[in-house]
């Protein structure tokens, strides 16, 4: 492979060994594979033992449980050339890893890629499942800087860049390596003139993107460059979401930039009539690595999810120049065909809209949305709430966003946009004059629920609350219900009101129409009306706790022990709910009796 800095060629390292050549194995020994260079070794003297006996011996010690006399001799052997046959190395490996020698077990698999037997992928499985991530690694590095050391005494030492390959490739996929670890065996690969592949390099880039490691994604993508001449186009959307979603902007942008230089050599490269011996190693990988030919690179774009992911994260950190810097490779790249464009190009043009501050365009495309039949998810409407909101808090945009109410979903955003800005008693005055006076729109569930968890989800002002409490009354007079979370916020937030009597109502309409009420709703709604001292609402909890079947006798049991109400209450629930049982048609139809607030029922124990 080539290493460049954005496309400066100089010479590559060969494909196979770093070190000095060696000469071939003797009798018994495998031969090596093109471009596999080795170590120099002595000539064995007449009276050793030539490779197959010394094989023969290797076996004997290795089924004689043996560990430490077979390694010795496996050293012994490896001097003076001989080495053994994969079946005999992968006993070496198991019984080294049996007997507690991991390094021993790492540095023996590294011999057989130096060999050129490459070992399969079980005796690749038994190191990582055998040894820790950490210790691996260790390992790994290990055998760099002995290298490293030895090269520097003079003495020249072959290293095998399949075998860190291979070895990455499985502590990032089987391993729970961390990302320090990993960039540190990247840095020592880097240092030592170890080439990573350009399968190794996406499978790094994933492994960064998904550990939300902010910063080794950075550095990795920062080294990015000077790894190689080309780059396969997975490894750099990969860290270009990853970034994206971080929020490095400066970093974003130059791996744009790195996308366009990096097409730009990939077609160079594959033009090339008769490309020499390096730039054909390096097609060949690529092509390995991607399966693109020239006709698909030159068709190649960022891939809709990239920029989607791109304009959602940057416009999340109101990063306008980057969101502007997607959203023209999104128009170049896709049609804006209002019937045949995907959803995501719907939502990431009102975001991009939404951040230049024009809203009028904003909701148009929204609109247009919601016009073929399409909804915007909640995340989505939420990032242009929150997007509006920013740029409402000096009502700079107010009067314009207010004037483009003319849809269901206009009416949510505005009022949510409001609300967040800190402008709840304008989100008010707007409500009213938009639903009752005007009657412009009729408000259907999922408005009058998303409004309402904007409401009571915002940082308790009274302008929150009252505006909560005019949805609850319209939701009232259209005859809508929330859903069964937002039910469960309302219910809290009007008990905070002291307002326990239009809970419990909402409640009870939840139970006619059959719509799931959570249990803690009922059981804080019910709790709220025995303190308030109510004869009425109280009676009318027991009541929707017997058509629920829930023992009304939670509620009293479930306060604190100092309450001040009295045990005639839970014995009245505890009469009322077994009441309600009989009449349900129950088989034990025997009827419970209490004599105070110290006796409980068998649930309740």
């Amino acid at each position: 492979m080539i290493r460049t800095c954005l496309g400066v060629l100089r010479r590559p390292h060969a494909r196979g060994f770093s070190g000095a050549q060696l000469a071939p194995s003797s009798a018994g020994a495998v031969q090596p594979t093109r471009g596999v260079h080795a170590l120099h070794t002595e000539r064995p003297s007449e009276n050793s033992d030539s490779g197959y006996e010394a094989e023969l011996k290797l076996r004997d010690l290795l089924m004689g449980g043996k560990i430490r006399d077979a390694m010795q001799s496996y050293m012994l052997s490896k001097t003076y050339g001989n080495y053994p046959s994969p079946g005999t190395y992968k006993a070496i490996v198991s019984g080294s890893l049996a007997a507690g020698f991991s390094d021993f077990a790492i540095e023996t698999i590294h011999d057989m890629y130096l060999i050129g037997q490459k070992p399969p992928f079980e005796v690749l499985k038994l190191i990582t499942l055998n040894i820790e991530a950490k210790t691996l690694a260790s390992g790994v590095m290990k055998i760099l800087r002995t290298k490293e050391i030895k090269d520097l005494a003079g003495a020249k030492t072959a290293v095998h860049p399949d075998f860190f390959n291979d070895t990455l490739s499985l502590l990032v996929h089987r391993s729970k390596i961390t990302p320090g670890i990993l960039g540190e065996l990247l840095g020592e690969m880097e240092r030592n003139k170890v080439d990573l592949y350009m399968a190794s390099m996406t499978r790094v880039a994933q492994f960064f993107a998904i550990s939300h490691d902010r910063f080794a994604l950075k550095k990795f993508v920062e080294d990015l460059p000077r790894r190689s001449t080309v780059l396969p186009p997975q490894t750099i959307t990969t860290a270009l979401k990853g970034l994206a979603v971080s929020g490095f902007a400066p970093e974003t942008v130059q791996l744009l930039k790195l996308w366009d230089s990096n097409n730009e050599r990939i077609l160079q490269l594959m033009k090339l009539e008769a490309p020499d011996e390096d730039q054909a190693l390096i097609l060949e990988e690529f092509k390995q690595t991607t399966d693109l030919d020239l006709n698909s690179m030159e068709k190649l774009t960022l891939d809709l999810g990239t920029l989607h992911e791109g304009i959602h994260s940057s416009s999340r950190y109101h990063r306008e120049d980057l969101t502007m810097m997607f959203w023209r490779l999104l128009e170049k790249s896709f049609p804006m065909n209002v019937t045949t464009a995907p959803i995501d190009i719907f939502i990431a043009v009102a975001y991009v809209k939404a951040a230049q501050g024009k809203i009028g365009e904003a909701f148009q495309w929204l609109r247009k949305l919601e016009a073929c039949g399409h909804k915007p998810e909640l995340r989505d409407l939420r990032q242009i709430v929150s997007i509006l909101s920013l740029k409402n808090t000096r009502k700079q945009i107010e009067k314009p966003l207010i004037s483009r109410v003319q849809s269901l979903l206009d009416l949510n955003l505005v009022m949510a946009v409001l609300v967040r800005s800190g402008h709840a008693s304008r989100a008010i005055e707007l409500y009213d004059e938009v639903v009752t006076r005007r009657q412009m729109v009729k408000p259907n569930v999922e408005t009058m629920d998303t409004m309402l968890l904007t409401s009571l989800t915002s940082k308790g002002t009274r302008s929150a609350f009252s505006l909560c409490q005019l949805v609850v009354t319209d939701m009232e007079m259209y005859d809508l219900l929330p859903q069964t979370e937002t039910l469960r916020l309302l219910c809290l937030n009007l008990v905070k009101l002291r307002r326990v009597s239009q809970a419990l109502n909402i409640l009870e309409k939840a139970s006619e129409l059959g719509r799931p009420i959570g249990t803690w709703s009922v059981l804080y709604v019910g709790r709220a009306a025995f303190f308030e001292k109510d004869t009425g609402m109280i009676q009318r909890v027991e009541h929707l706790m017997a058509k629920l079947r829930m023992p009304a006798s939670e509620v009293y049991y479930s306060m604190p022990e100092d309450s001040s109400i009295s045990g005639a209450a839970a014995k009245r629930t505890e009469k009322s709910t077994s009441k309600g049982n009989e009449n349900e048609g129950e088989k034990d139809g025997s009827k419970k009796t209490t004599s105070g607030a110290s006796q409980r029922s068998p649930h309740d124990v």
